[in-house]
């Protein structure tokens, strides 16, 4: 069935193109994901792994986020016009136009170069909610011109187009409940709230960087201490997803007073961190700078940050007493200052390295230090690994700080 759609027509350098828009029902109709078997010639083998859809990250994050948001928005979605014998795209034989409209005949189809993934949730997004069909979407519309020239498109779009980095998505988000707490406890503790603390553009942090930590790292302590708090999986859609406390900030400031009291939850944790970890009060008397305290001490590091925050979450989950004077007791029985010590932990041997298994074998290792018995899930789980460490190679550890 041919369709027709309202565009404009545009050029950029060489390529010829249209904008314009679809509804929901006829992209979900109309335009093939690109693992569909009509691709294989075209494509063929070479970009089998780019035209793979992440499932998980489809059904997870972005049909809720269409479904849960009244303002949701995808960007276009580029989509190249592709007869069925493989010909290149001929105006009069396989479109036509009047006016502004751009008539596309039904033997023509539709490619999606660039935005398979908002495709597929649109189409799984109508599954649970027909009523959406007549909802647009922008496209932009190229012709087909041969094998070459499309498989080139598509290493450009895939290739060269990247996303920015988490950090600047977080700074940038106001929807989320996570975020939302995590700049309201950017406003709360003291080391944080100076300007320029939090990394806001960036996922690491340089040597003369004067952040302690960037908005990344600090946004996954939180989902970690959280998910202890509620004694749930430290998974972010889980927390968004099955914490009504968590869920009910959504769309709120940061200052709301509604933020307040869980977010003071986690200030509580991250006051007795500062507090008891070593280097933060120099920094903030202006004695020291981040960089040369990142210079002394692995704590200063995104793996020290982490792992402090999975060996609290440890503590929490325990189900001891007073969890925060545990940590605190943990946390000054650790030799901070970097040494080979720390070889095969957080350190390869000069190296800090800032790993998901060096982040939890860490976290052991502070739990050591403190004493800390097992008898946990969790607990046991990270000594595990910290044993695992040293029987694979690593220098041993000392038990504890003198």
């Amino acid at each position: 069935m041919a369709i027709t759609i309202p565009v404009v027509k545009g050029k950029m350098l060489g390529t010829e193109f249209m904008l314009g828009s679809m509804t929901w029902a006829a992209m979900d109709r109309q335009v093939l994901p690109p693992d569909d078997e009509h691709w294989n010639d075209i494509l063929g083998n070479v970009e089998e792994t780019q035209r793979k859809l992440n499932t998980s990250r489809v059904k997870n994050a972005l049909v809720p986020y269409l479904l849960k948001n009244s303002d949701a928005f995808f960007s276009s979605i580029t989509l190249v016009m592709v007869p069925m014998d493989g010909s290149p795209l001929q105006e009069g034989r396989d479109y036509t136009f009047a006016g502004e409209e751009l008539r596309i005949e039904d033997h023509v189809l539709l490619f999606p170069a660039d935005g398979q993934h908002r495709r597929a949730a649109i189409a799984e997004a109508l599954k649970e909610a027909p009523k959406y069909a007549l909802e647009r979407v922008p496209v932009v519309l190229l012709p087909y011109k041969g094998k070459e020239v499309i498989r080139q498109l598509f290493a450009d779009l895939n290739l060269n187009a990247k996303p920015v980095n988490k950090t600047i998505g977080l700074a940038f988000e106001t929807r989320d409940p996570l975020v939302i707490l995590t700049k309201r406890v950017i406003q709360e503790v003291e080391l944080f709230k100076s300007d320029g603390r939090v990394n806001l553009v960036s996922n690491s942090l340089s040597a003369r960087s004067p952040a302690v930590i960037s908005m990344n790292t600090l946004m996954a302590c939180n989902v970690e201490l959280l998910a202890a708090l509620y004694g749930i999986s430290s998974n972010e859609d889980t927390l968004r997803r099955e914490v009504d406390d968590v869920s009910d900030l959504a769309h709120m400031l940061p200052t709301a007073p509604e933020v307040a009291p869980l977010a003071m939850k986690l200030v509580e944790i991250w006051d007795a961190i500062v507090e008891h970890t070593p280097g933060w009060h120099d920094v903030m008397a202006a004695h020291k700078t981040p960089g040369a305290v990142r210079e002394q001490y692995v704590s200063a590091f995104g793996i020290g940050w982490q792992a402090i925050a999975v060996a609290a979450a440890a503590i929490v989950r325990s189900g001891v007493s007073s969890p925060i004077n545990t940590l605190a007791s943990c946390l000054t029985r650790v030799a901070w200052e970097k040494g080979p010590h720390w070889d095969g932990i957080a350190m390869v041997g000069t190296r800090v390295n800032n790993t998901g298994p060096g982040i939890r074998t860490t976290a052991g290792y502070i739990l050591e230090c403190g004493k800390f018995p097992k008898g946990n899930k969790m607990v046991d789980e990270l000594y595990a690994l910290l044993t695992n460490s040293r029987s694979s190679g690593a220098a041993r550890l000392p038990s504890a700080a003198a």
